[in-house]
């Protein structure tokens, strides 16, 4: 199942060896920084433009109901010309079979005669580009998409119109054909919706031509063209597979939270949808240091209901920071991880803010506030130390009071002591 979360996706799953993840990006870095770095240590390399206007890192992501990589992440702004860069994927290139890189893209901007901003390439190549994605100016409001293996210049474009300034999602098909050197085939899905199966239909293609087909798929590539053509646009969420269902579809987890109590923290998740999912292995880690694995939850296998999920995780210190992901593994062994979301437990704090009356006699009222919900023992003791009254109370993020019936008692000095996990309070009180 996998994925949980996040597309230009060469794939809509991660599934077996053949629908292994080739490429993912949510481009996780730091906002404002280069994308293709001087030492490539995200895996982004520049091949043309020099460093003119290199695609930059923006503060935040896409989002796009339904997909596991939404609102993952960072995301790139691709201008109208300067540098471009290529990932290679994880794996040699793919020869056969087909191969889907997805992504989601929100085009602000685009021209009369249109360019392509995304293409696939072989792994040894930085010019050979295949599955180039072509966008172009319809209306003021409106542009259209289309496709080609090689050629430069589409001959068609889609007859949908889109809508500048939306998020939508793109994939790309590149398909292996066996009966020439010239027969591979390309296609378009550009899709305002996530469905869990391939469409039946395209919204353009395939499409195939009379160049040479390339050897193998092993690159992705954004592009920013020329400035005369070239369309302006944000892309996140990459992702590469063999098969639909391993890119965006696999697991996806609509929600992760952690909620902070008085003694654990609570994990929640759900998931919209999941695809071969074993299940998810939740990672702790304390205060900066590394991740370690805490437990395990079975996961539904595959499902198309949503699916609700929880932890309570007790071995913690009480008020210290943790934080926690999600490792979904797939039954094949591939596996993706969630974002990382962080809890505080919560001291309950519980003190005697007051004694009515100090001193006492026949009755002696406490007065407590606190801070959140839990258990707490409240005693009253002699000078010897003894418990000469008691009381366990389960209490709300509220004042409480609790009263004790002292005419029995001798006068002297007593004291009150309120126990909350290891929080102790005590206050002093005579009885006259």
């Amino acid at each position: 199942m996998r994925k949980i979360i996040y597309s230009l996706l060469f794939l809509f799953t991660f599934g077996s060896l053949n629908a292994q993840t080739l490429l993912g990006e949510n481009f996780s870095y730091t906002a404002g920084d280069t994308l293709a770095k001087a030492l490539s240590t995200n895996g982004w390399f520049s091949f043309s433009g020099g460093v003119t206007n290199a695609p930059l890192v923006n503060n935040f992501g896409l989002t796009f109901a339904g997909h596991a990589g939404s609102a993952i992440g960072n995301s790139v702004t691709l201008n109208t010309s300067g540098q471009d860069v290529y990932k290679g994927f994880t794996t040699a290139g793919v020869t056969s079979g087909s191969v889907y890189a997805s992504a989601l893209v929100r085009v602000d901007t685009t021209q009369a005669t249109g360019d392509y901003p995304f293409a696939l390439l072989p792994d040894n190549s930085t010019s050979l580009f295949s599955a180039r994605a072509f966008f172009r100016r319809s209306s003021a409001n409106h542009y259209r998409v289309s496709i080609s293996k090689a050629s430069t210049v589409p001959t068609v474009y889609s007859s949908d119109s889109f809508v500048y300034g939306t998020a939508y999602l793109l994939v790309l098909k590149y398909t292996f054909n066996t009966t020439s050197t010239t027969d591979d085939s390309v296609s378009i899905y550009y899709l305002s919706t996530l469905p869990l199966t391939e469409p039946v239909t395209t919204t353009f293609g395939p499409v195939g031509g009379t160049q040479t087909d390339v050897a193998n798929i092993g690159r992705f590539a954004l592009r920013q063209g020329t400035a005369a053509n070239a369309p302006r646009l944000v892309v996140d969420a990459i992702r590469v597979a063999t098969t639909w269902a391993n890119s965006p579809l696999p697991v996806q987890i609509t929600s992760f939270e952690a909620t902070p109590n008085t003694s654990s923290n609570t994990l929640l998740w759900i998931t919209a949808s999941e695809i071969n999912n074993r299940g998810f292995e939740i990672q702790r880690s304390e205060q900066g240091k590394s991740f370690e694995n805490i437990a395990f939850i079975n996961g539904a296998g595959n499902s198309n209901d949503v699916k609700q999920y929880s932890y309570n995780d007790t071995e913690i210190e009480p008020s210290k920071a943790y934080c926690y992901r999600l490792k979904q593994i797939d039954f094949d062994g591939t596996s993706e991880y969630s974002k990382t979301v962080c809890a505080a437990s919560r001291k309950m704090q519980m003190t005697p803010i007051n004694t009515q009356p100090n001193p006492f006699n026949q009755e002696l009222t406490i007065q407590l506030n606190a801070e959140s919900e839990g258990n707490a023992l409240v005693e009253l003791l002699d000078m010897v130390g003894k418990v000469v009254a008691s009381k366990q109370l389960n209490v709300s993020a509220d004042r409480h009071e609790v009263r004790f019936d002292t005419n029995h008692l001798n006068n002297g000095i007593y004291f009150v002591r309120v126990k909350q996990q290891n929080e102790i309070s005590t206050r002093r009180v005579i009885k006259n």
